[in-house]
């Protein structure tokens, strides 16, 4: 063996040496917890062997205790919020005065020192980022910080790559321990190697309508990124595009009509109008055909909605309109090239995820999720999709909660300041957190731009994965934004040795160390010993090492912020499991039209007007008393020498 054995290594941390100054090193020891008990109880033992001496003593602890409590006192991160102390590491911005403590979120302890790790609003809100290795308590790591939200009555998105039920069964617990079973919401994809047809024995997942809100370029836009890029060269880029212009027309018809509570929008109703005889409808008779035969006249609208629709219908090769309804084959055989590159797409949606899209009024709303902080998690099956097929589930999810994110950011730019900006919707002293786990396998292209945006909408984005490559494989730009916009990194166990630890490598940098020079035997010892020079050398060398991201045990990790790097056992929540779980069914319950909010207005209006008006006089009402009610009732008086549940069956 030619190798360096384990006993001839030396970590690196054997042969640096602390050259701070004396009084430095002793001024820390002092004001150790640690120190000072040690040195109260020493005290109190030498007072009783030295009774003479106890002044004394009492003078040099008075002094030491004296010296410890007017030291700047601060932990690793930020003072929690309940110390009520001034956090010393989070100055007020252009000056040197400590702000109030405002830590909210515990992450866990500093391994060394047990102190404790908090982050503040802010700090969250500049996003996190965390990799980890398979077993190395990500998951688990994941689900406490999502316990911090419960804690903080607020909620969360918890995306989960791998598709395990057993993560729904851990959150249901945190949630129920909290009583907020109501709040509960589940979108899962997972059907177990099975086709879901028809009713189920045990209900699989909540429903979610992806057109439910949201422009007609947003949707148009989730559309075009569900059918995927081109393989047939020129050609199929042709088809592809004219395939676009046909679903952005389309959706410029269909969204103001369900904005102005007409249609009820989601993936079925949107392809069946794919047959062009309905179109011509819309184009040629200025009439929106329903499903039951009813039309609804287009003349209200402004005429800007039709005209791409009116462009498109036009210009198929060999489109008459006076054979309305009896064109040639070869229009409808050009307008099925172009519907066919939708056929797949809207077939997965209304088809395959039927019994969870395919619903004009879903149980899932990411406007109501976000505004009224409830908590959603997403299930997506690995092991039963293509990687194709998991990305466009992914961004089914991601499209919605880009929507909602969009609408919070809002389209006024004048008025007062107060309504237009302080009054937004997602304002909170707590953000709303989004965790993305196996972030890698659904990786969406154009979503880099969120935790840029999302600061200032009071999100929490947390991207989580086992390594670099796998944010990657979508776009390297993309997964190079994503890292550089998240401020809090989190290395836990580390088995990539390439791409994923010289991203951290770099994160960590480099600094200047204090390190033995080299090593003397003792010339008449007759031991063999080795002793240090008493000399250090000034060297620069990186932060962290490979091997102790590999030797780090489950819940263990590196946590950096800012220049900071802190050697952390992760917070541990380990909700216990539950006996039964359920999910929430929801009613469906239509919008009501205009008129019937009007006249129940009014009906309101006129009873309190009748109410408040002392001088009315309310008639009072006759008790008249059913028969039957008076039979049960002295039946039931008679009847006392049996058990209630006999008593009601003679009954």
């Amino acid at each position: 063996m030619r190798a360096i054995e384990s006993h001839q290594e030396h970590a690196a941390n054997k042969i640096a040496r602390d050259t701070r100054p004396l009084g430095i090193r002793a001024a820390e020891f002092i004001c150790k917890p640690n120190t000072l008990i040690v040195m109260s109880g020493a005290s109190v033992a030498a007072g009783f062997l030295f009774p003479m001496a106890v002044d004394l003593l009492f003078i040099v602890i008075g002094c030491v205790y004296i010296f410890a409590a007017t030291r700047q006192y601060h932990l690793p991160f930020r003072m929690p919020m309940s110390s009520d102390e001034k956090d010393h590491n989070d100055p007020i911005p252009g000056t040197q005065k400590a702000r109030k403590a405002g830590g909210i979120s515990f992450f866990g302890n500093e391994i060394k020192s047990g102190e404790e790790l908090w982050f503040t609003n802010d700090d969250l809100r500049t996003h996190i980022l965390i990799f980890g290795s398979t077993g190395s308590g990500k998951t688990e790591a994941l689900i406490s910080i999502a316990y911090n939200s419960l804690l903080q009555g607020s909620g969360f998105i918890y995306i989960d790559g791998k598709g395990d039920n057993s993560l729904f069964a851990k959150i249901f617990s945190m949630v129920r321990s909290m009583g907020r079973e109501d709040d509960l919401l589940l979108i899962n994809f997972m059907t177990g190697a099975r086709d879901v047809l028809g009713p189920q024995k045990n209900r699989l997942s909540n429903t979610m309508n992806p057109f439910s809100s949201g422009s007609s370029s947003m949707i148009s836009q989730m559309v075009v990124s569900l059918m995927g890029d081109s393989k047939a060269g020129g050609g199929g880029d042709m088809w592809k595009g004219r395939a676009i212009n046909f679903v952005e027309s389309l959706m410029k018809v269909m969204v103001p009509l369900r904005d102005a509570g007409h249609i009820l929008l989601d993936a079925n109703s949107i392809r069946e109008f794919f047959i062009l005889e309905k179109l011509e409808e819309i184009v040629i008779d200025k009439v929106f055909p329903l499903s039951d035969g009813t039309k609804i006249p287009l003349k209200d609208f402004p005429p800007q909605i039709t005209e791409g629709l009116t462009n498109y219908i036009l210009n198929l090769p060999g489109f008459t309109a006076a054979n309305k309804g009896e064109q040639e084959s070869g229009v409808r055989e050009q307008h099925g090239f172009i519907t066919m590159q939708l056929t797949r797409v809207f077939s997965s949606l209304a088809d395959t995820y039927g019994h969870i899209i395919r619903t004009n009024l879903a149980e899932v709303d990411i406007k109501d999720v976000v505004l009224n902080r409830r908590i959603l998690v997403v299930l997506l099956p690995a092991l039963e999709k293509s990687p194709d097929e998991l990305s466009n589930l992914g961004k089914i999810i991601i499209a919605a909660l880009k929507a909602m994110m969009a609408a919070g950011l809002g389209d006024a730019v004048e008025g007062d300041y107060r309504d237009v900006i302080l009054r937004k919707p997602t304002n909170s002293p707590t953000p709303y957190v989004c965790i993305m786990d196996e972030y890698g396998y659904y990786a969406v292209q154009g979503f880099a731009v969120v935790p840029a945006q999302a600061r200032s909408l009071g999100f929490s984005a947390i991207f989580a994965g086992q390594d670099l490559p796998a944010f990657q494989k979508a776009s390297k730009e993309e997964a190079a934004s994503i890292c550089a916009n998240t401020n809090v990194k989190i290395c836990m166990k580390l088995e990539d040795p390439q791409e994923t630890w010289e991203f951290f490598n770099k994160v960590a940098g480099e600094t200047y160390v204090t390190n033995v020079s080299n090593f003397q035997m003792q010339a008449n010892s007759l031991s063999i010993n080795y002793l240090d020079s008493r000399s250090a050398s000034v060297d620069r060398r990186a932060r962290i090492e490979l091997m102790d991201l590999k030797d780090q045990r489950e819940g263990e990790a590196h946590i950096f912020f800012k220049s900071k790097i802190v050697r952390a056992s992760m917070f541990y929540a380990n909700p216990a499991p539950v006996a039964r779980m359920q999910i929430n069914h929801c009613l469906k319950v239509a919008v009501p039209a205009t008129q019937m909010l009007l006249d129940l207005t009014r009906r309101l209006d006129k009873f309190t007007e009748v109410f408040s008006n002392s001088r009315i006089a309310v008639p009072e009402l006759e008790s008249r008393e059913d028969e039957t009610i008076t039979v049960l009732q002295s039946t039931l008086k008679n009847v006392t020498d049996v058990q209630p549940f006999e008593r009601e069956w003679q009954v």
